[in-house]
């Protein structure tokens, strides 16, 4: 599974704003600062984000984005949902109509189920859980 830009930008923008005050705004220019995202790319996935209720925004002085809900109530999937990013490991799994094999290839139930696995890893894994990880990896 390769992840698109939007993901992995989608995902670092969420993770920062998760380690934040809960009750803050964070700036666009901020976020895309401390991430190393253009700030135009980074405000349009923000508000794809918004859309789909993960990040909420603030105008005004002292204004950004903070997350829609608690860390722990945002997993992968609901990113990946909200930025249109297909949790696929092969494409003909997606759309097999296409794949004149999908009636007849002998590893299409090997890439249903690690699309099975795969699904479940972004169900179960949330922002909380992913920034723990990132807590226990930095030494």
């Amino acid at each position: 599974m390769k992840l698109s830009t939007r993901a992995r930008y989608g995902l670092r923008s969420l993770l920062y704003l998760a380690e934040q005050d809960p009750t803050r705004a964070v700036p666009v220019r901020e976020i895309a600062e401390q991430e190393g995202v253009s700030g135009d790319y980074l405000e349009h996935l923000l508000h794809a984000m918004k859309n789909s209720n993960l990040v909420k925004s603030v105008r005004g002085a002292g204004g950004g984005f903070m997350l829609g809900k608690p860390a722990d109530q945002i997993n992968l999937k609901d990113l990946f949902s909200a930025l249109d990013e297909k949790i696929e490991a092969v494409w003909c799994i997606e759309e097999g109509e296409i794949c004149p094999r999908s009636d007849t290839c002998k590893s299409r139930p090997i890439w249903e189920k690690l699309r099975k696995l795969l699904y479940k890893f972004a169900s179960d894994t949330s922002l909380a859980d992913a920034v723990g990880s990132a807590d226990e990896n930095r030494v």
